[in-house]
């Protein structure tokens, strides 16, 4: 199990200032990988205050090439507590196993199951580095 975090991790997150909805399905914002990397924890903070019988349910997948589908795979998974407000909380899930990440790859934050009521939550997903040779890996491109 991957456990603590500690630097050189490196934060992603989503900078708008409504967070994403969780009520309707889809993608909702793609993180552009920009090393190699693991990923060390997914996660939510909660600005809505939906306190709905249906919670959102909201996914990590991993593109491995930007902008296809194909061989998408969810990572992580998160679900809101039904029926309570979690406003002002964060919610997190870290991988039971390394899951590693390469530059040019796209994390997608996705709701799979729509909250019941109006909200938002802010995605952020925290990485550590893999140190390696940019000329090692056949994705990093000199321009």
């Amino acid at each position: 199990m991957v456990t603590g975090l500690s630097t050189p991790d490196f934060p992603l997150y989503h900078s708008g200032t409504a967070g994403i909805a969780t009520n309707s399905t889809g993608d909702k914002w793609i993180f552009p990988v920009p090393f190699k990397a693991n990923v060390m924890r997914f996660g939510l903070v909660v600005q809505g205050s939906s306190a709905n019988a249906t919670a959102a349910v909201v996914a990590l997948d991993h593109r491995v090439t930007a902008g296809s589908d194909t061989g998408r795979v969810e990572l992580l998974v998160i679900s809101k507590t039904a029926s309570v407000s979690q406003q002002g909380k964060f919610l997190y899930q870290d991988p039971a196993t390394s899951i590693a990440v390469d530059e040019g790859d796209e994390l997608v934050v996705e709701v799979t199951t729509a909250d019941g009521a109006a909200n938002a939550m802010t995605p952020v997903v925290i990485l550590r580095q893999i140190p390696e040779v940019a000329g090692n890996n056949s994705a990093m491109v000199a321009a």
